[in-house]
């Protein structure tokens, strides 16, 4: 009976080591969650500032399509490059100023004075036809002068697949770009912290100077703000633009960043389903959140770590060694694009390579000996350089015997 009993408690006891083994092993594999699945959009984009790597893409980004929103993007960066160290300076709105305004507008009226700085926000945040209509005169004296500007600057950010016919979007067929390209411009406008700004802005309020009417215009992008698409809000988002066309479909560009992460991304062509979900934000909130959540850009190696030896000729053992050896250290930290939580010195794999199979003496502290490439589940992360961690001094008596041995 003791006999029987004992060989119970032990496979009870194997049985639940295998239990927590198997829970602990499934945790782990599901550190990172599934890849969501992108659909209702011919174009999808997201990149990783800090590693400047693109992590994800979807849609060749050659092709050409309409950029509906997008092209307001430029519209706002050519304005404040006319227009930045003018914004409190108030205009009165011409006829000329509003002529042939088409689509969404933020209601300006002729004969109202108000400060550029409102026009500014009206386009860049409130998205609106008349604001970038009016602001297109006030720049360059016509629309078709500004719209030259537009693809002049366009031509000069490298953007060779662009052509603009009106800084609105509103739809045409000669008016083009890629996604390529719309990444340009809006790493552009990233680097603009006047744009980046005016285009983050919940809402902006202004008062009319010839009248004293206080007005407000909100933010149409739907990451930001919920005027014009509720239940798509990300509070990681910090800008760029979004709206949709005919022909452009939904499309969105926003730039996020939490803690030390930031990326862009960048839908285009996306769709409205049939139970009112635009694709456009419910793409750009599941990549943003699945990055977000499982990815990082985080230190996976550091500097003097020893990652391999290497023999050294003509150098004579010590402490009863049978050969002498180098340590491989890494030169420098090594940051990497990696899942959130992964410990470098266990969830790693290094993989070097040497310049030489052996080394001769003398062998100096930092030479450079080689490399090692970095991988996680067999997924390259990076590369750094292998250096020797010591000096070796070569053995005279040992380079005279191999001198006569070659000789020989």
């Amino acid at each position: 009976m003791k006999k029987h009993y004992l060989f119970k408690v032990i496979v009870a006891f194997f049985s639940s080591l295998f239990f927590l083994f198997h829970i602990f092993s499934s945790v782990a594999v599901a550190s990172v969650e599934s890849f969501p699945e992108i659909t209702g959009a011919s174009h999808a984009y997201v990149y990783n500032f800090e590693s400047n790597k693109v992590v994800f893409s979807k849609g060749a980004g050659d092709v050409k399509i309409a950029p509906a929103s997008t092209v307001k993007i430029m519209s706002g960066l050519v304005a404040l490059e006319y227009l930045s160290d003018r914004q409190d300076e108030y205009i009165t709105l011409t006829k000329e100023m509003l002529q042939g305004v088409e689509g969404y507008t933020v209601n300006l009226s002729y004969g109202e004075t108000l400060k550029i700085k409102d026009l500014l926000y009206g386009l860049i945040c409130g998205g609106g036809n008349d604001a970038a209509i009016a602001i297109a005169v006030i720049c360059a004296g016509s629309v078709e002068e500004f719209v030259n500007k537009m693809n002049d600057t366009a031509a000069s950010f490298g953007m060779k697949d662009t052509f603009y016919t009106n800084p609105t979007g509103i739809d045409d067929p000669k008016m083009k770009t890629t996604l390529n390209d719309t990444v340009i411009i809006s790493k552009k406008a990233i680097d603009n912290e006047l744009f980046v700004k005016m285009s983050s802005a919940n809402s902006h309020s202004y008062t009319l100077k010839n009248s004293g009417e206080t007005r407000t215009v909100a933010n149409r992008n739907g990451l930001i703000s919920s005027y014009s698409a509720i239940g798509y809000q990300n509070k990681k988002v910090k800008g760029l633009n979004a709206g949709m066309t005919d022909a452009g479909g939904y499309c969105v560009s926003a730039y996020a960043e939490s803690g030390q992460d930031s990326y862009l991304c960048i839908i285009m062509g996306g769709i409205e389903t049939s139970s009112g979900k635009i694709m456009s934000y419910t793409n750009a909130n599941l990549l943003l959140s699945y990055y977000f959540s499982n990815y990082t850009y985080t230190k996976i190696a550091e500097k003097n770590d020893s990652v391999g030896e290497i023999t050294v000729e003509l150098a004579l053992p010590t402490n009863g060694s049978q050969a002498v050896v180098v340590d491989c250290i890494i030169e420098n930290d090594i940051y990497a694009f990696a899942p959130s939580g992964i410990d470098y010195k266990k969830d790693l794999t290094y993989k070097t390579y040497y310049f030489n199979e052996k080394l001769t003496a003398p062998v100096y502290k930092n030479d450079i000996v080689g490399g090692v490439d970095i991988y996680y589940n067999d997924t390259y992360l990076a590369s750094a350089r292998l250096l020797s961690n010591d000096h070796i001094e070569e053995s005279k008596l040992l380079v005279v015997l191999d001198h006569m041995k070659s000789l020989i």
